[in-house]
């Protein structure tokens, strides 16, 4: 059942940050499906209202609401808590890919990138999301435990002295203009 209920999630989310997320948003809705009286109502109904307030997250809104009623099904209240407990482990435990970019992206963004990474790197993996400013025109990444660097401070770097002697001529240039 755990397997199934992990797979849901990554099928509709790509980082471990947004799988987290989901998570935390799951746990205060059930909190108040279970608790507060509101398990009367259809649970798909109830967690869209629950969300509705949400128009930060729209990305994470939608994804969570186009999980599937049997997603939503499995979870009672006496089995909430350890249902919880073991998806923010698998997410912790699944392969990740660490992306490092220079600004956080969107959820859009990141599908576009999380389905790059499922179809050409890895069926399962997860994007960890980190945010750099040295990544500054391009990324870098960590893929089984080696660090690939494609950002611009890279490339710069690795083209340093070609690019001072570039400006050392071009200053010789036209010093005597």
């Amino acid at each position: 059942m755990y397997d199934n209920l992990f797979t849901s999630l990554t099928k509709n989310f790509y980082t471990v940050q947004e799988i987290h997320l989901a998570i935390r948003l799951l746990k205060e809705f059930f909190d108040s499906y279970f608790f507060k009286g509101k398990k009367k109502e259809n649970v798909k109904d109830a967690l869209k209202k629950f969300l509705k307030e949400r128009n930060d997250l729209e990305y994470t809104v939608r994804a969570l609401l186009s999980l599937s009623d049997d997603f939503y099904n499995a979870f009672e209240q006496e089995s909430a808590a350890s249902i919880f407990d073991t998806l923010e482990k698998k997410t912790d435990e699944c392969e990740q890919i660490v992306l490092y970019v220079p600004i956080l992206l969107p959820g859009e963004e990141t599908k576009k990138i999380g389905e790059w990474i499922r179809t050409n790197v890895s069926k399962s993996a997860l994007i960890d999301l980190k945010v750099d400013r040295f990544a500054t025109g391009g990324c870098a990444f960590v893929l089984k435990g080696v660090y690939y660097d494609f950002s611009l401070r890279y490339f710069l770097k690795k083209k340093e002295r070609e690019i001072t002697q570039m400006i050392h001529s071009y200053r010789k240039e036209h010093e005597s203009i």
